[in-house]
């Protein structure tokens, strides 16, 4: 109750006195780390998932409250973030809080040691399919369904962190911090199951998330045209898998391949890493 005092009550009757303190989120840190323990015991041995069923529900409400008390500190929050123009039609009516809030939380996902392994070696991506590691599936995906059956707009969310993230607009990659192409590569193998899990779900209705997507990484690309291709990589073996076998797509892949400067239309990223 001091926390939604301090958070909420009192910066609705008086924004301007909202303490700047009480802004900074709790670390979700221990919440992804608890449950991703879990879910690595019922993985590993099946029959101990009744018994850790209720723990495993508990910190999957505990993200939700964490989102929740996210949304309380973007009412303050929003003063000081430059807000991006939102032009993609899907996240157009989307409220803002809840939108800064999932993307908080996808943040929180995209720390090695979560979405993608810490160690490399775990890192061993399937080679029929442009997926994830098995296991890595196996650990977070109930995580992701959830989230998505509570909140409409969580796949395309975290596809759109993943893409910032592959292609961070104003590219400078810092000399302090190593590339690491199996990281980014296994970032862009989680945007396709996102794609393929939302497509799965004869329940989702909306958009089409293949399409809205390939265009969000089609807009990026058109940012960082001047990076490296060795740093776009991740994301041109991505759209390459999210077009292939889509005429529609795969003719605009192909169009985008003539036009850029340093990739040729015969070239074929997928299956080369």
């Amino acid at each position: 109750m001091v926390w939604l005092l301090h958070n909420y009550f009192l910066p609705t009757i008086n924004p301007s006195a909202a303490p700047e303190s009480q802004t900074k989120l709790r670390s979700l840190e221990p919440v992804l780390k608890e449950y991703k323990k879990l879910l690595k015991i019922t993985t590993r041995d099946t029959s101990l998932r009744t018994r850790n069923k209720p723990a495993i529900l508990a910190a999957l409400k505990d993200v939700e409250r964490w989102i929740a008390e996210a949304r309380v500190a973007a009412n303050m929050g929003t003063r000081e973030i430059g807000w991006e123009t939102i032009t993609l039609e899907v996240l157009s009516e989307m409220d803002p809080k809840e939108r800064w809030a999932l993307e908080q939380l996808c943040d929180a996902l995209l720390e090695k040691g979560f979405l993608v392994s810490l160690s490399k070696k775990k890192r061993d991506f399937p080679a029929e399919t442009f997926l994830p590691p098995k296991f890595s599936v196996q650990l977070w995906a109930p995580m992701l369904q959830h989230l998505q059956s509570l909140h409409s707009e969580f796949y395309f969310i975290l596809a759109g962190r993943i893409i910032s993230t592959l292609l961070p607009e104003g590219h400078s990659q810092s000399t302090e911090i190593p590339p690491d192409a199996s990281y980014d590569m296994c970032l862009a193998r989680w945007v396709k199951w996102s794609v393929e899990a939302h497509d799965e779900n004869e329940s989702a209705v909306g958009f089409d998330l293949r399409k809205e997507v390939t265009i969000a990484i089609m807009q990026s690309l058109g940012h960082v045209e001047s990076s490296p291709l060795k740093d776009r990589k991740a994301a041109m073996t991505l759209l390459e898998s999210l077009c292939t076998g889509v005429p529609e797509l795969d003719s605009t892949l192909d169009a985008l391949k003539f036009l850029s400067s340093d990739v040729q239309p015969s070239v074929r990223y997928f299956g080369h890493f």
